[in-house]
């Protein structure tokens, strides 16, 4: 994996990564104004005529990294192919040279630029977090808000106020596409296996990716979580490293089997 050499560095080195993934979305695209835009981005943020102009032949040339290469290849992979697999190794390569939760960053920018190419309308992907410990809460939010993150995520503090998020998403009341919910099993009132079972009761939910925060080891809890689909356990209190890691596999599980 390629490093940077300190961390204001590695969060520059990822910003400008980031805006060369949109560009290669609306260029596999073939949506002008977007191709455009994000040419005029990157100029503004000092990219060279030299990289700008060999950006069109990626492949072949040597102005560009090996991470800024492998970010090209799964954008243009899930640009080519949103609801499908990606194509063979891309995912590996990638996951090479960027972290989980940088991972997570760059599947979002990719995702919002595909849909707003699709509709006019970014549709910002949101994550649900379930959790009671007002601590745990405020240092994964903090941890979030410095990677960037933060405006993705919605926290509440028990079942009930899950319920009526899960709710304003089906509605429409509340912007976004949720795409996964973190649950904690140890909840105040509706306790967190109650609370699965509502949500697979729905039927717009019944494949909502959920991953379930917890301590415990009861098997009769695991089996009810398998019942349920949960589709991965971390352990509490979750880090910011775990939260990644968890999302960063959501994005890609279906595409990876």
């Amino acid at each position: 994996m390629e490093h940077c050499r300190d961390e204001n560095e590695c969060a520059s080195d990822l910003e400008n990564i980031l805006e060369w993934a949109r560009l290669r979305v609306s260029q596999v695209r073939q949506h002008a104004d977007s191709v455009a835009k994000y040419r005029d981005k990157l100029k503004a943020r000092g990219e060279t005529d030299r990289r700008l102009r060999e950006f069109d032949h990626w492949r072949e040339s040597t102005a560009f990294t090996d991470r800024e290469k492998a970010a090209f290849k799964l954008s243009e992979s899930m640009a080519m192919n949103p609801s499908e697999e990606l194509a063979p190794g891309v995912l590996d390569e990638t996951k090479h040279h960027f972290s989980s939760a940088e991972m997570v960053r760059l599947t979002l920018n990719i995702m919002s630029v595909n849909e707003w190419i699709n509709t006019h309308v970014g549709i910002p992907a949101r994550i649900l977090v379930v959790e009671d410990d007002p601590a745990d809460r405020e240092l994964l939010h903090l941890r979030l808000k410095k990677e960037r993150m933060a405006d993705n995520v919605i926290f509440v503090r028990d079942g009930i106020r899950a319920l009526s998020v899960l709710e304003d998403f089906q509605t429409g009341r509340r912007e976004g596409k949720l795409i996964a919910v973190f649950l904690d099993l140890r909840l105040p009132g509706m306790d967190g296996l109650d609370l699965l079972r509502r949500i697979r009761a729905e039927r717009e939910m019944e494949d909502l990716p959920v991953i379930v925060m917890t301590g415990s080891s009861d098997p009769k809890d695991i089996e009810e979580c398998q019942r349920l689909k949960v589709v991965s356990y971390v352990e509490k209190p979750i880090t910011f490293g775990s939260f990644s890691k968890a999302i960063a596999n959501v994005f890609h599980q279906v595409k990876v089997g």
